[in-house]
């Protein structure tokens, strides 16, 4: 038989389990696939972090592709791989890596206008540094 304080906080652990999970299921989760236009503040970078193109197209499959007359402009470069999931708190992220060094956006919100923030990441960069955060919306348009 088990003492009556291992059951306690055995109990409290599961109640604090189910609470996380009913808070999770609350969540409102943001329907991704379709096409989205992509705005980023004058802090985002340039060069070889480039940003994703303005409008991209999300598919079920988890992959993001430039989409309409953006296709024209995006930079080909068939080593970035660009792909979505939602993480735990059902915010959606978007990332464009080529495996070494990217740009990872995290939007939230609902409907049809998500905010949030993008930054670089490198493989080479120095211990401790931090890549400077700037703003983008997703706004989601018609897919032509």
């Amino acid at each position: 038989m088990r003492p009556p304080r291992v059951a306690w906080i055995g109990g409290a652990a599961v109640l604090v389990a189910l609470a996380v999970l009913a808070w999770v299921a609350a969540r409102p989760s943001i329907h991704a696939p379709g096409c989205w236009e992509l705005t980023a503040d004058a802090g985002a970078p340039r060069g070889f972090f480039h940003a994703p193109p303005e409008r991209i197209a999300i598919a079920d499959d988890h992959t993001v592709a430039p989409a309409a007359a953006s296709r024209d402009r995006a930079r080909v470069d068939t080593l970035f791989i660009t792909r979505w999931r939602r993480d735990f708190r059902g915010r959606l992220v978007i990332e464009q890596t080529n495996t070494y060094r990217g740009v990872l956006m995290t939007l939230s919100g609902d409907g049809d206008a998500l905010r949030g923030h993008a930054h670089t990441f490198d493989d080479l960069i120095a211990p401790g540094a931090k890549p400077r955060p700037w703003s983008v919306e997703a706004k989601r348009i018609a897919c032509e």
